[in-house]
């Protein structure tokens, strides 16, 4: 039975439709997100990596050396399919409205955003190259729920612990398996179990021995989804100056990259700074491995007075290219070093 509502599940509930307003708002950011993405690069039926990584998906050097912190929670509204969205919203619809019924709307939208952090952790600490999908969000409702049913008095609520038990047991074991073909972000799922477990448990003995307080923190737990939401319209205002990537870097081929450089080179030869960074953001997004696109954004935001931006862009270059560090020669000034760099893509 569900707990009796806050007044801020009953606002939830009057603003987004159904019982379930997290689960709904979630799904809703998910599908309306693969579109956009489609919509930009007209890729419909699978995602590009370089796209993704425009987007918002979690990559180890631009999370971490890049400071950009917020792709712990922008991935996960992220898919690198349709398959794998309409896999992860099936699960969502089918387990969202369990948890979300039991535990009010509030709480269920921090366990959901805590394990989706939880679960880019894991997936940083795993070493996933690129990591995408709502799958360690559902997976922490999965460690919620059987904590729940754990915890919870009765045979009804024993029965969901030991089905979600199954269902967790299914997942761990295909995403294991050796040769099975399936790229899962094994990290992401264990990641986001702990997470969706752990403030389960908090919620629960927090709900008998600190009922108060446990009434009084749904409010501000209530928010971290919408600070997922924040974050992912952050990082579409990050990319304000750099173009869709439309056809995926893996559908530019050589002639595609080419004409984005050329794009790049066209405005820094002629020194329009502001007018660069479009086009060379871009291309430093359409093809992450290369080294140059690096150097030269880390030279233009200096040259646009942006330390900030060109610190990260250093960041990124020691940890993706040591070698190419010494590049970044901090004793030319920015114009003479995007010099070097031109010359040296020639």
């Amino acid at each position: 039975m569900r707990n009796q509502r806050s007044k801020w599940d009953a606002f939830l509930e009057a603003l987004l439709p159904g019982e379930t307003p997290v689960t709904f708002l979630m799904m809703l950011f998910c599908v309306a997100t693969y579109l956009l993405g489609a919509l930009q690069t007209h890729l419909l039926w699978e995602s590009d990596g370089a796209a993704l990584l425009r987007m918002g998906a979690n990559f180890g050097p631009q999370t971490m050396a890049g400071g950009e912190w917020w792709r712990l929670a922008t991935y996960a509204f992220l898919h690198g399919g349709i398959i794998h969205l309409a896999f992860n919203m099936m699960a969502l619809k089918n387990l969202g409205p369990l948890v979300e019924m039991r535990l009010g709307s509030a709480r269920f939208g921090a366990v959901y955003a805590v394990a989706s952090v939880t679960g880019g952790i894991g997936s940083l600490v795993s070493g996933t190259a690129l990591s995408v999908g709502a799958s360690g969000a559902v997976t922490g409702l999965i460690g919620a729920g059987i904590i729940i049913g754990h915890l919870t008095p009765g045979a009804m609520a024993k029965n969901i612990r030991d089905q979600l038990l199954f269902w967790l047991g299914i997942n761990l074991l295909i995403g294991f398996m050796p040769g099975s073909g399936l790229n899962i972000d094994n990290g992401a799922h264990i990641g986001g179990l702990l997470g969706g477990a752990g403030l389960g448990w908090l919620f629960l003995t927090l709900e008998h021995r600190a009922p108060g307080f446990a009434r009084a923190a749904r409010i501000p737990l209530g928010l971290l989804p919408v600070a997922m939401v924040v974050a992912l319209g952050w990082q579409f205002y990050q990319m304000r100056n750099v173009a869709p990537i439309r056809g995926g870097a893996a559908a530019l081929g050589e002639a595609g990259e080419e004409a984005l450089m050329r794009s790049c080179f066209e405005e820094l030869e002629a020194e329009r700074w502001s007018e660069a960074e479009r086009p060379c953001g871009t291309w430093r997004y359409a093809v992450p491995d290369r080294t140059i696109p690096y150097l030269i954004m880390a030279a233009l935001y200096e040259q646009l007075d942006q330390p900030g931006r060109a610190g990260r862009e250093r960041n990124l270059i020691v940890a993706l290219a040591p070698d190419a560090a010494d590049m970044a020669d901090l004793n030319l000034t920015p114009p003479e070093r995007i010099k070097v760099y031109l010359a040296a893509s020639r």
